[in-house]
């Protein structure tokens, strides 16, 4: 999960203008982070849920331990599903 590099980084003692660069998306010329073009939501939200999803929790935990609704945690899912679909390719061996 994007949290758990950044924990790492600190951890490993990257620099601080490392660790606060600004990601790209290499693929959208707009001035957007990958969070805000890939999944419209703060890593640290997207990872809890996915986390969840993962481990096989439901949806009516995920949202109570994320302070979402269960339709957002639906949606996040579905769109999680979605971009693995469409990446399926990219990802085979």
């Amino acid at each position: 999960f994007k949290t758990q590099i950044y924990q790492l980084a600190s951890y490993l003692q990257v620099p601080e203008e490392v660790l606060n660069a600004k990601p790209t998306t290499d693929t959208y010329s707009a001035d957007q982070t990958q969070e805000e073009f890939f999944f419209r939501i703060p890593f640290s939200v997207l990872d809890g849920v996915w986390c969840g999803w993962e481990k096989g929790h439901t949806n009516e935990d995920i949202a109570s331990t994320t302070d979402l609704s269960i339709d957002q945690v639906k949606n996040i899912i579905e769109d999680i599903k979605q971009k693995m679909k469409t990446t399926m390719s990219l990802r085979q061996e």
